[in-house]
Protein backbone atom coordinates (compact mmCIF):
# COMPACT_ATOMS: atom_id res chain seq x y z
CA UNK A 1 0.00 0.00 0.00
CA UNK A 2 1.24 3.51 -0.83
CA UNK A 3 0.44 6.55 1.27
CA UNK A 4 -0.29 10.05 0.00
CA UNK A 5 3.14 11.16 1.19
CA UNK A 6 4.80 8.31 -0.74
CA UNK A 7 2.92 9.23 -3.92
CA UNK A 8 3.84 12.89 -3.49
CA UNK A 9 7.49 11.97 -3.05
CA UNK A 10 7.44 9.76 -6.17
CA UNK A 11 5.29 11.87 -8.52
CA UNK A 12 4.72 15.28 -6.92
CA UNK A 13 4.42 18.05 -6.19
CA UNK A 14 0.73 18.19 -7.11
CA UNK A 15 -1.40 21.19 -7.99
CA UNK A 16 -4.61 19.26 -7.24
CA UNK A 17 -5.44 15.98 -5.51
CA UNK A 18 -9.00 14.61 -5.83
CA UNK A 19 -10.04 11.94 -3.35
CA UNK A 20 -13.10 9.68 -3.32
CA UNK A 21 -12.21 6.70 -1.16
CA UNK A 22 -15.64 5.99 0.38
CA UNK A 23 -15.04 6.57 4.07
CA UNK A 24 -11.25 6.10 4.12
CA UNK A 25 -10.58 9.80 3.57
CA UNK A 26 -10.33 10.48 7.30
CA UNK A 27 -7.44 8.07 7.86
CA UNK A 28 -5.71 9.00 4.60
CA UNK A 29 -5.67 12.71 5.45
CA UNK A 30 -4.94 12.28 9.15
CA UNK A 31 -1.69 10.42 8.51
CA UNK A 32 -0.40 12.57 5.63
CA UNK A 33 1.77 15.68 5.78
CA UNK A 34 0.45 16.92 2.38
CA UNK A 35 3.53 19.17 2.01
CA UNK A 36 3.67 18.67 -1.77
CA UNK A 37 -0.05 19.36 -2.38
CA UNK A 38 -1.44 22.81 -3.23
CA UNK A 39 -5.20 22.04 -3.52
CA UNK A 40 -7.49 19.19 -2.49
CA UNK A 41 -11.00 18.12 -3.44
CA UNK A 42 -12.26 15.39 -1.10
CA UNK A 43 -15.64 13.65 -1.10
CA UNK A 44 -16.67 12.90 2.49
CA UNK A 45 -19.18 10.32 3.68
CA UNK A 46 -19.53 10.81 7.43
CA UNK A 47 -19.43 14.59 7.89
CA UNK A 48 -16.61 17.06 7.21
CA UNK A 49 -15.64 18.00 10.77
CA UNK A 50 -12.71 15.59 11.21
CA UNK A 51 -11.36 16.45 7.76
CA UNK A 52 -11.64 20.18 8.35
CA UNK A 53 -9.77 19.99 11.66
CA UNK A 54 -6.93 17.96 10.11
CA UNK A 55 -6.64 20.07 6.94
CA UNK A 56 -6.76 23.44 8.68
CA UNK A 57 -4.07 22.14 11.03
CA UNK A 58 -1.93 21.31 7.97
CA UNK A 59 -2.17 24.87 6.62
CA UNK A 60 -5.17 24.68 4.28
CA UNK A 61 -8.14 27.04 3.89
CA UNK A 62 -11.27 24.88 3.33
CA UNK A 63 -14.88 25.17 2.14
CA UNK A 64 -17.66 22.60 2.40
CA UNK A 65 -19.79 22.26 -0.75
CA UNK A 66 -22.85 20.25 -1.85
CA UNK A 67 -23.53 18.81 1.62
CA UNK A 68 -26.51 16.45 1.77
CA UNK A 69 -27.89 13.86 4.16
CA UNK A 70 -29.18 10.38 3.34
CA UNK A 71 -30.86 7.60 5.27
CA UNK A 72 -30.69 4.06 3.89
CA UNK A 73 -31.81 1.36 6.34
CA UNK A 74 -30.21 -1.35 4.18
CA UNK A 75 -26.73 0.17 4.49
CA UNK A 76 -24.02 -0.68 7.03
CA UNK A 77 -23.97 3.08 7.74
CA UNK A 78 -27.64 4.06 7.39
CA UNK A 79 -27.16 7.80 8.06
CA UNK A 80 -24.77 9.39 5.61
CA UNK A 81 -23.57 13.00 5.64
CA UNK A 82 -22.13 13.44 2.13
CA UNK A 83 -20.47 16.31 0.33
CA UNK A 84 -17.16 17.80 -0.76
CA UNK A 85 -14.38 19.69 0.95
CA UNK A 86 -12.36 22.03 -1.29
CA UNK A 87 -9.04 23.16 0.18
CA UNK A 88 -6.21 25.45 -0.87
CA UNK A 89 -2.90 25.79 0.93
CA UNK A 90 -2.23 29.18 2.50
CA UNK A 91 0.56 30.94 0.58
Amino acid sequence: MRTLDMLTELYGPFDLVKMDCVGCEYGAIGGASLRGVRELMIEFHHGPEGLLDALIGKGFHCRVMHRRYYYDARSDHPCLDLGYVFCRRHD
